[in-house]
């Protein structure tokens, strides 16, 4: 369950370059509240994966914004592509 952005937040992201360090975090944090992915917030702003998880490193994901995560995006399904489970003989 991704929650939409407000217009503030929309109006903040368009005028990236004009923000402070502060509020560039805040408003990152602020998407990652509402449930999105950190390569969902990357496609908003312009930001490394690696500065957004030191920004919400402290924001909980519920359970069921986590699942909703994974159905959007097939985050486990990359993974267990690139590395099937070998069965025993």
């Amino acid at each position: 369950m991704r929650l939409e952005p407000s217009v503030d937040q929309h109006d903040a992201a368009s005028r990236w370059s004009d923000l402070s360090p502060w509020e560039r975090a805040e408003l990152g944090r602020s998407l990652r509240s509402l449930g999105w992915s950190y390569g969902e917030i990357m496609e908003v702003i312009p930001a490394a994966k690696s500065t957004l998880s030191t920004w919400c490193r402290d924001i909980p994901i519920s359970p069921e914004q986590a699942q909703a995560i994974v159905e959007r995006t097939g985050s486990q399904e990359g993974g267990a592509a690139r590395h099937p489970k070998e069965t025993k003989p």
